[in-house]
This record gives C-alpha cells, sequence and structure tokens, in this order.
C-alpha cells in the first residue's frame, strides 16, 4: 500500500450542483494541498483538518474544512456516464485509504 511519504496528485471537482470548479489536490510528506485556478485554496498538515466523509458521496467525496472556508471536495466530473460513475467512485475511495493512513501513520 503507497503511504504519505510517496506524492500523489490528482484532479478534483470542488462545490456541488452546476457550480463545480475544477481543482488539483496533492498529498506530500503529510500535507494535503488543494489548489483552484493556480492558486492555493489551503495547504495543511491531513491530522490537523476537519475531514468528513458524508455517506452519500459513496467514498469518494469529502468535505475539508479549513479556518477559511469549507470545501466539498469530489473524485466525481459533473457528467458521467455509468463507466466513468464508478471509476470516479474507485479512484476515490483510494484517495479515502491514502488520506486516512496519513492521519492514522501520523498519530502518535
Amino acid at each position: 500500500m503507497q503511504t504519505f511519504s510517496e506524492p500523489q496528485e490528482t484532479g478534483v471537482y470542488i462545490g456541488m450542483g452546476f457550480n463545480v470548479e475544477k481543482g488539483t489536490l496533492c498529498l506530500e510528506q503529510g500535507r494535503l494541498r488543494l489548489e483552484l485556478q493556480g492558486k492555493v485554496a489551503f495547504d495543511a498538515p491531513v491530522a490537523k483538518l476537519r475531514l468528513r466523509w458524508p455517506w452519500y458521496g459513496f467514498g469518494c467525496q469529502f468535505i475539508a474544512r479549513v479556518p477559511e472556508r469549507e470545501y466539498f471536495v469530489s473524485f466525481l466530473h459533473p457528467g458521467n456516464t455509468l463507466s466513468t460513475w464508478w471509476t470516479g467512485i474507485q479512484h476515490g475511495r483510494k484517495w479515502r485509504r491514502l488520506i486516512l493512513a496519513t492521519i492514522s501513520e501520523s498519530l502518535p
């Protein structure tokens, strides 16, 4: 299994409904960084972020709360077909495992 020491980067979609913005999510050295429109929205140790994985997200969407704002992060793009929906869910679940492993590895 990959660990937090191996850098990871992927495209994500921020927001819900028709107001969705494309971004980039990076996981490196125990930190999670979200970039939107070429700017860093947040960059923090994963263990310090308030993350929630709602049941309706099928394990591939989460809410990240930082002091300034809350971000709805999805690995599913708008306008999925059945096959791209399933691929997005599998990809998102992989990232969920990576993020949760990073949190558990950073605990004393």
